[in-house]
């Protein structure tokens, strides 16, 4: 199965769709997994579309947890989903050196829009 992502949920260069498989349906509404966890809300059969092969398994569904669609897209994402990554780290304490910067998290090098004044230790490692 594909499901339909609404415009909201997704960012402008992401998928329009996202792959799952059905595994349950309830009242004519289908619950579905997906590689990074079960879709909250449930589908109508108007926001699926079936495909021959997805290329995802039973075996692959994570089953122990619940995503919202938003949360399922962006972790696909190149882009943080809705926008682009930027972090809000304080300088000062030389939180872009630690995984708790966003961008270090994401391996991703460091951008003028996270904090512009201030110099960030991210910035001068990757010779910007």
């Amino acid at each position: 199965m594909k499901n339909t992502v609404p415009k909201v949920d997704r960012g402008p260069l992401d998928s329009q769709n996202i792959n799952g498989l059905v595994i349950d349906i309830r009242n004519d509404v289908y619950q579905i997994g997906t590689e990074v966890g079960i879709i909250k809300n449930w589908c109508s059969r108007e926001e699926l579309q079936l495909v021959s092969n997805n290329g995802l398994e039973d075996t692959e569904i994570q089953k122990d947890k619940f995503v919202s669609i938003r949360e399922a897209v962006a972790n696909f994402s190149i882009f943080n989903s809705q926008g682009f990554v930027k972090c809000q780290c304080q300088s000062r304490k030389r939180q872009c050196q630690t995984n708790r910067c966003l961008c270090l998290k994401k391996n991703l090098k460091y951008s003028s829009k996270c904090h512009q004044i201030i110099t960030c230790d991210n910035k001068h490692e990757i010779g910007i």
